[in-house]
């Protein structure tokens, strides 16, 4: 029975990869898609598993699928985000293979899950799939869109859902959210209410295992701006905010969480295996998807100055790190592929409160002045952590049983987390003063 499966399988991608040839072929010519072009994609690859299309060398070799669904996603996205993630959504019901929907959903989800609804997830047998399956089919045709990608690996998911065995067991994860003044966020605030647990406004189906990649959706406002920049009316911290966020792709410059009437939260839930969707490093955030209705709200503070301007600092550290691994290794590294990113925001939110309490004219100015302050805030953040640390700030690419990854440490101490949740503690454990 599984090998008339297999030879079943290898007719139909043969079939398909003529088909697929006469579409790019079109593209090539014209450089869009057309609508019964678009159609035909979803019908086709919708009826594949993803791991028949890897198959054996000779099947690759015979259908050069992988090539093919790699150039179609690309030229899927090349037609524009809105379109790309319209298309799915018009065109997910075709998907009748349900491996292949949860392998094909995380570049459709990362750029936008507007539209995407609960009933979407339980279309046709696609809740039957486990977890483990969900995840490794994202992580496989994610691989063969960017074969270069160190983003997370399915050993390294694995490794996070271990302890899951009891699907009952309540795991941490992490959330930034906005909320309208006055609208409660929990919906009883009565402590041992059982609907104290129940997140009502900011909630949302995307979450992160770290705190320090849900922490960088957390933005400058008009309320942080003109507390803190000493901005007296709307007109100037909107001129800011234009100036930060204006050629800023990832910012929707509309965002009403950037003017009046809102507030910023990060916050930590609780969720149970059974209730996870999927998860997806495919934007480098180590991203869970769960419906927020099977969601536990632990506990929440209110995103401040501080909060904001370690979001972006350890931003630019990772990024400058990385593009030196990169030059030196050849491999693409992705915001959660490092080890200690939540004990480096951590870290960095106690220099920066030093820095700015010593100097407390130096975020008026960065305000004021973006471009030419941030780089000296950012030497100075530097600068005290050798001076309170005693040791300097390392990257190291290393091997790991579930993928490549980048330890981040001071000195040769490696970084973890300060705590478990999201109350920042002030100071710097001892473990990492090497004086």
């Amino acid at each position: 029975k599984q090998n008339k499966e297999k030879a079943s399988a290898l007719i139909n991608l043969q079939a398909h990869t003529k088909k697929v040839e006469d579409i790019i072929r079109k593209y090539s010519n014209n450089k869009s898609l057309a609508e019964t072009d678009l159609e035909a994609v979803f019908k086709m690859y919708g009826e594949l598993n993803p791991f028949d299309i890897i198959g054996s060398k000779e099947t690759i070799k015979q259908t050069p699928n992988i090539t093919h669904l790699r150039m179609m996603i690309e030229i899927l996205f090349s037609n524009g985000k809105e379109l790309f993630q319209k298309s799915f959504i018009k065109y997910e019901h075709l998907i009748k293979n349900d491996v292949m929907f949860w392998g094909i959903l995380p570049p459709f989800w990362g750029i936008s899950n507007v539209g995407i609804e609960d009933e979407i997830f339980h279309r046709y047998g696609r809740q039957n799939v486990p977890l483990e399956k969900r995840i490794e089919a994202g992580i496989l045709l994610e691989k063969i869109v960017s074969p270069n990608s160190t983003s997370n690996t399915f050993e390294h998911y694995v490794e996070k859902i271990k302890d899951w065995k009891d699907e009952n067991i309540i795991a941490p994860i992490y959330r930034s959210f906005k909320v309208k003044a006055g609208n409660s966020i929990r919906k009883n605030v009565v402590k041992d209410n059982p609907e104290a647990h129940i997140h009502v406004e900011g909630s949302s189906w995307s979450y992160s295992f770290q705190k320090s990649c849900a922490s960088k959706f957390l933005l400058y406002n008009r309320h942080l701006l003109k507390k803190h920049g000493e901005l007296s009316t709307d007109e100037q911290a909107d001129k800011v905010i234009s100036e930060f966020y204006g050629q800023d792709k990832s910012v929707n410059i509309y965002d009403d969480v950037l003017y009046d009437g809102y507030y910023q939260c990060i916050g930590l839930f609780g969720v149970e295996k059974k209730n996870i969707q999927f998860a997806t490093d495919f934007m480098g955030e180590d991203e869970v998807v769960i419906n927020p209705s099977d969601i536990k709200l632990i506990d929440y503070r209110f995103g401040n100055i501080l909060d904001v301007k370690t979001a972006e600092l350890i931003s630019s550290i990772s990024a400058s790190y990385s593009t030196s691994i990169e030059q030196k290794s050849g491999k693409t590294i992705s915001r959660s592929s490092y080890i200690g990113q939540d004990g480096l925001f951590d870290l960095v939110r106690v220099l920066v409160k030093k820095v700015l309490d010593e100097n407390p004219e130096q975020l008026k100015k960065f305000i004021s002045n973006n471009q030419t302050e941030f780089g000296i805030l950012l030497k100075k953040v530097i600068g005290t952590l050798r001076e309170v640390c005693g040791a300097d700030l390392n990257y190291k690419l290393i091997e790991t049983p579930t993928g490549n990854k980048v330890q981040i440490s001071i000195g040769d101490v490696p970084l973890d987390r300060f705590n478990d949740g999201i109350r920042q503690r002030t100071s710097i454990p001892k473990k990492y003063i090497h004086h």
